[in-house]
This record gives C-alpha cells, structure tokens and sequence, in this order.
C-alpha cells in the first residue's frame, strides 16, 4: 500500500526546478535500464548511499527500492525489495527521516557484492 498523503514519484521523474534537481542528477548517474524496459536507473551502493545523504539534506523520503545484480554483463532483478510506508500519526518529516534509514539499512546489508545494484522510490518534498 502506497503512502495516502504523499505523491509518489519514480526517481527519474522528479520535477525540474525544484531542489531536488540535484538528487535527479545524481540518480541519472546510474545505469539506464531502459534495455529491460525499466524508465529507472540502478545505482551502486556508494552512489545509493550518497543520494540517501542528499535526501536528508532535502527532507525527500523514500519509498523503497529493488536491488538488482549485474550478471554477464546484464543487469537482472533479484526479487529482493524494501518499502517504507507512513505510520499512522506520522508527520511528513518524521516518515522521511525513518525511511532514509530504513532504506540505508537495507541497502548497507543487502548490498554486499559489488555487482549488486538499487532502484529508489522516492517521495516529493
């Protein structure tokens, strides 16, 4: 179930001219994966983990994400996946915070292999 008070947006698809051009840049970094039909950018950890820091800086929470594996030069879904959803009660600003480190979490502990990959949800600021 996705988060009733705040729109949801795919990493690639955040609006121009608002703060979070830098978090677009960063993200569109990544690999492409338009050759699996995906309009979404896989990360390597230390880019996931940098853009994690920037979206504390820009209080962007994020959703979730799927981690995928590069494999004879072709990058697969492992079907391992996180998602954060706003607790009852929960203001905007607590949510994003607990979902950084919710998704930080899993990325430090899930990505132990360097061909290892992300995708992140994010959620407007």
């Amino acid at each position: 179930m996705r988060i009733r008070l705040l729109p949801v947006i795919r990493a690639n698809g955040i609006e121009k001219g608002k703060k979070t051009l830098n978090i677009e840049q960063e993200i569109q970094k990544g690999i492409y994966l338009e050759n699996i039909g995906i309009n979404e950018y896989a990360l390597t950890k230390k880019q996931a983990l940098f853009i994690l820091e920037l979206c504390k800086k820009e209080k962007v929470g994020i959703l979730g994400g799927d981690i995928l594996e590069l494999v004879n030069n072709e990058i697969k879904y492992t079907y391992s996946n996180w998602y954060c959803n706003r607790n009852e009660n929960e203001s905007e600003l607590n949510f994003c915070f607990r979902s950084i480190d919710y998704a930080e979490q899993y990325i430090v502990n899930t990505m132990q292999n360097k061909n290892f990959y992300t995708t992140l949800v994010l959620t407007e600021n």
